[in-house]
C-alpha cells in the first residue's frame, strides 16, 4: 500500500494533452504546480495515515474529514474537479472505491 503511494508521488497528474481530453483549456503553470502539489500533500497524508492507523474504516473516516477541511480557494470548479478526480484514481489504486465518499 505504502509502496503504491510512494510511487503515485512521482507521477504527473495534470499533463497538457489531458485537459484537451476533457474539453478543458489548460490552467497557468503556476497553478498545475499547486495542484500538483495538491494531490503529493494527499498521498502523504495517505501515508502518515496508513503509517499510523491501518485499518480500513479508520481510513475512510479520516479521508472524509481531508476532503471536508480542504481548502479549495485557490482553484476554480474545473480545477477542483481535476484534483478529486485524480484523488480518486489513487484512492483506486490502494483499493478504496471513491464512492465511499462525499465532496
Amino acid at each position: 500500500m505504502i509502496e503504491t503511494l510512494n510511487d503515485l508521488k512521482a507521477k504527473q497528474f495534470f499533463p497538457l494533452d489531458e485537459w484537451g481530453e476533457r474539453g478543458l483549456n489548460h490552467s497557468e503553470e503556476s497553478t498545475i504546480e499547486e495542484m500538483q502539489l495538491a494531490v503529493k500533500t494527499f498521498i502523504d497524508f495517505l501515508i502518515n495515515l496508513y503509517k499510523t492507523h491501518p485499518t480500513n474504516q479508520f481510513v475512510i473516516q479520516e479521508i472524509q474529514k481531508y476532503f471536508d477541511d480542504w481548502d479549495s480557494f485557490d482553484f476554480d470548479t474545473e480545477e477542483m474537479e481535476y484534483i478529486f478526480d485524480s484523488y480518486f484514481e489513487i484512492l483506486k489504486e490502494i483499493k478504496i472505491e471513491p464512492k465511499e465518499f462525499s465532496v
